[in-house]
C-alpha cells in the first residue's frame, strides 16, 4: 500500500462517528517525505508523555501496532 493510500485510509477510520473519541490532533495523518522514504504521520508532540499515550489510543482504536518516531 503506498503512502497516499494509507493516509487516505486512516483519515476515514480517524473521522468516523467511532473515532468520536479521539483527540482532533490524531484524525489528520499527513505525509512527509525525506531521502526518498514516505511516512504517513499522526498527531504533533507536545509532551514527552503525549506520544505515548496517543500511540496507545490509536492501537487500541486501530486494533494494530502504532511506531513513535521523533524528529
Amino acid at each position: 500500500m503506498n503512502a497516499e493510500a494509507l493516509r487516505d485510509r486512516l483519515a476515514l477510520l480517524l473521522n468516523s462517528p467511532d473515532a468520536s473519541g479521539l483527540p482532533a490532533e490524531l484524525r489528520s495523518p499527513r505525509i512527509e517525505r525525506q531521502a526518498g522514504l514516505s511516512r504517513v504521520l499522526i498527531g504533533m508532540r507536545r509532551s514527552a508523555r503525549q506520544p505515548w499515550v496517543w500511540s496507545r489510543l490509536l492501537e487500541r482504536y486501530l486494533s494494530r501496532p502504532t511506531t513513535l518516531f521523533a524528529h
